[in-house]
């Protein structure tokens, strides 16, 4: 079983990786990837698609799934203490 780490909240996560994570998941969840350029500010599809070439793994199709399902559920059910 791995430990936990605390990491403090600038460490957590770089503006670097949430840009891929944002990237990699609407490519996911399979926005026209001009979208995805447009959003990123992108003048070229091949900046693109170094974000969202990480949609072929099976643990990315994986995770993509867990958003969705997370995203169709009624968020205050996941959230403790806030269930109505």
């Amino acid at each position: 079983m791995p430990s936990i780490v605390e990491v403090p909240k600038a460490e957590a996560i770089s503006s670097h990786v949430a840009r891929h994570t944002f990237a990699t998941l609407l490519s996911g969840l399979n926005i026209p990837q001009k979208f995805i350029q447009d959003t990123l500010g992108h003048s070229d599809q091949r900046q693109t698609a170094i974000y969202t070439h990480y949609v072929e793994s099976e643990a990315s199709r994986q995770i993509v799934q867990a958003i969705k399902k997370i995203a169709s559920s009624d968020l205050k059910d996941l959230i403790p203490g806030e269930a109505s």
